[in-house]
């Protein structure tokens, strides 16, 4: 779902909808699932062929997806069961770092109580910048921290046994004709590091066990890698290693979201809020430099800035000082004993049209220093052609006028005064197909159960 390109495939997950999505024939037309009691008593060979299609359908999902045998290759990496509790990000974290603490002799405190999730549960999250401009910006160049939060705690050794709690405000209870102790100014202990922000006190001299465990799976991925390319394409070798490094990635990519959960057993308030401000600390500070240098920030989103005002050979100079200048500086002003952030110069968009936080789309110019092709298709994110909880129809027309404002450039208005006007003469005057506009949602329990007073749309 992740990875889907429209708001379409993210529908259903019914088993005909995904089999259509991948190219397959489907289910067993005209059989109602249902009413599969009926068919037994009525006509059993129709129902034996309907089972029987739906069984070969899953496996020719498989064999698209390889699906399952991902989900085998993450289990076996972080030592949970294949079951319906080993495909949950929360269990392959506990797997592997149980595993870890075994190792040291370490026991994990038990899983927080309901009183202390709700003193816990509220910490500042990621910085999102308001647009400077909304509506059409040319050549946008896009920096982006690879791995963020990973890199955050490797390079602060942020643990459950290295976090020693915050520092205290030195200001803290002095009589105001006293003065103050200005910011970034506090002494940071022997062997420690102090985190940007949140002023949380943590311990370098020995390496904590979630950066271990980071670091473990980031060693394999290397391993993996290296494996995958050595092996002919398409053998049965180089699919098990990329499915390895698959693994490994998925682990890492994963690890922050279980480490920021309340219900988690290695949740530690100070280490989840320190990994994020980390990364507003350096966000703001690419922000700023690149201001400094006369250039136009026009967003800036959690791990990435955009940029323009400045030539591909400029921005490309930027992110090489800010990897080996600035980001040093600022990791060692901090104490910090490893310093593993580093930034990359993405993309860049020819033309980006900006709707708000994190809703935009954009033509790219290049993408990881490969040229854009016409065939090239639109980055499009947070708007609802991305989104499967909107009607059909709606993702149709913003899927045309994001073709026509972004990949083809058109600025004339009475262009789009007709495509709005077609589409409504179309839903007022003209037949509608329900899938057009019906919005579908599952309850799993009866409506008066449900706290909300506001009920959804659907």
């Amino acid at each position: 779902r992740a990875a889907s390109k429209s708001g379409d495939e993210k529908q259903s997950l019914k088993l005909d909808s995904v089999a259509k999505s991948l190219g397959l024939k489907g289910k067993t037309e005209g059989v109602d699932g249902s009413k599969t009691w009926e068919l037994w008593c009525e006509n059993k060979a129709l129902l034996l062929e309907y089972n029987e299609n739906d069984t070969v359908l899953e496996q020719q999902i498989e064999r698209k997806t390889k699906y399952l045998e991902q989900i085998q290759a993450l289990c076996a990496l972080t030592f949970t069961f294949p079951d319906s509790r080993g495909i949950k990000p929360s269990r392959q974290v506990e797997g592997m770092l149980l595993k870890f603490g075994a190792k040291r002799g370490m026991r994990f405190p038990n899983r927080l109580s309901d009183e202390e999730k709700d003193e816990n549960k509220s910490y500042d999250g990621a910085y999102r910048m308001e647009p400077e401009a909304n509506g059409i910006e040319e050549d946008v160049h896009v920096c982006d921290f690879a791995g963020m939060y990973p890199r955050n705690i490797l390079s602060f050794n942020l643990s459950i046994e290295t976090v020693k709690g915050r520092l205290p405000d030195p200001n803290n209870g002095r009589p105001l004709y006293l003065p103050r102790i200005p910011e970034g100014e506090e002494k940071i202990p022997e062997g420690h590091a102090v985190c940007p922000l949140t002023k949380v006190v943590v311990a370098q001299e020995t390496r904590g066990i979630l950066p271990l465990a980071l670091e473990h799976c980031l060693a394999l991925r290397e391993v993996y890698s290296k494996q995958k390319a050595s092996f002919a394409p398409g053998t049965p070798e180089a699919e098990e290693a990329e499915r390895n490094d698959a693994a490994c990635k998925a682990f890492v990519n994963g690890f922050y979201g279980v480490m920021g959960l309340v219900h988690s057993r290695f949740y530690v308030r100070d280490l989840a809020e320190s990994t994020t401000q980390i990364g507003v600390w350096l966000i703001k500070a690419v922000i700023e430099s690149a201001k400094e240098r006369g250039w136009k920030v026009v967003y800036g989103d959690t791990d990435s800035a955009f940029v323009s005002g400045c030539t591909n050979e400029e921005f490309s100079e930027f992110v090489k000082w800010c990897n080996d200048e600035l980001f040093p500086r600022m990791t060692n002003e901090r104490g910090a004993k490893y310093n593993c952030v580093k930034l990359a110069y993405e993309k860049k968009f020819s033309r980006l049209v900006m709707v708000s936080k994190s809703r935009y789309a954009g033509k790219y110019e290049h993408y990881k220093g490969k040229k854009a092709t016409s065939e090239s298709e639109a980055e499009v994110r947070g708007l609802e052609f991305r989104r499967g909880d909107g009607a059909r129809l709606g993702r149709q027309l913003q899927k045309e006028v994001i073709d026509m404002a972004v990949q083809r450039g058109i600025t004339d208005i009475q262009a789009y005064e007709e495509v709005v006007e077609r589409y409504k003469t179309h839903v007022l005057d003209e037949p509608l197909d329900p899938k057009d506009f019906v919005l579908s949602k599952r309850l799993d329990k009866a409506i008066s159960e449900y706290k909300s007073k506001t009920l959804p749309a659907h």
